[in-house]
């Protein structure tokens, strides 16, 4: 019994280190290709990445046009909106939550907050 479950163990080890492997290393080229795509998934794995990774260098990318509306259907974002990614991207970069909860609707105060917090620490003028 033990034999059994040693190599289901083993099997599910080997299935999973390929799967681990895949995960995209940051990479600037990579990036800017998915802000350039036409492609609105694209661009919000884009503005996902440049989040986890806080990579304050895209500020601009996030800051432009912050209340598109668009919502993606690919599986990858469903129901998410283009704002509530670029937002979710600001909050991971500055580490600060938005005074109200971010939806997929876009909010004026939730923009202007960040775009406020950003000329306060100097990210944008």
């Amino acid at each position: 019994m033990k034999s059994i479950t040693f190599i289901i163990n083993t099997i599910l080890i080997i299935a999973l280190i390929p799967v681990k492997s895949c995960d995209h290393i940051y990479d600037r080229t990579y990036i800017i290709e998915l802000l350039n795509s036409k492609d609105m998934a694209d661009n919000m794995e884009a503005y996902f990445i440049i989040g986890e990774n806080k990579d304050s260098s895209f500020i601009n990318e996030l800051i432009k046009d912050p209340y598109n509306p668009r919502v993606t259907n690919d599986l990858r974002f469903k129901g998410m909106s283009v704002y509530y990614t670029k937002m979710g991207a600001l909050r991971k970069i500055t580490g600060v939550s938005p005074p109200k909860r971010v939806n997929y609707e876009p909010d004026s105060l939730v923009v202007k907050f960040y775009f406020s917090l950003l000329r306060e620490r100097g990210l944008i003028k």
